[in-house]
């Protein structure tokens, strides 16, 4: 999906710069906000791969209908598997940041 191209693109090699606290504040809440939508992804994602293994189990490969089926459903598994670890991949990334923001405010913190 565009979505997940779009996350796949991104640069995640910038090295915060901080200005302010209360930017750093901003941007982890940002990155916290983008980390549960990414979440949330995650789980529609693991609810349609799980739908997709009980249709495999449930199905004969008696028919040529039936093994199309299986077939698709297997394509389209592999598929939402790679979507699926594309977003742990970027959720994973956005968790670091967000880690990496928290210390730099912290640092900020500390100076004042």
């Amino acid at each position: 999906s565009r979505y997940l191209e779009e996350l796949q693109e991104q640069e995640f090699t910038e090295k915060p710069k901080p200005e302010s606290a209360a930017k750093l504040m901003k941007t982890v809440e940002t990155l916290t906000q983008k980390n549960k939508k990414l979440e949330e992804e995650n789980a529609k994602f693991m609810t349609k791969i799980e739908a997709l293994r009980r249709n495999f189990e449930g199905l004969s490969n008696s028919s040529k209908n039936e093994k199309d089926d299986y077939l698709r459903l297997k394509r389209q598994n592999e598929q939402y598997d790679k979507e699926l670890n594309a977003l742990r991949v970027n959720n994973e990334e956005l968790a670091r940041r967000e880690e990496i923001y928290r210390e730099e405010i912290e640092k900020l913190f500390e100076e004042k």
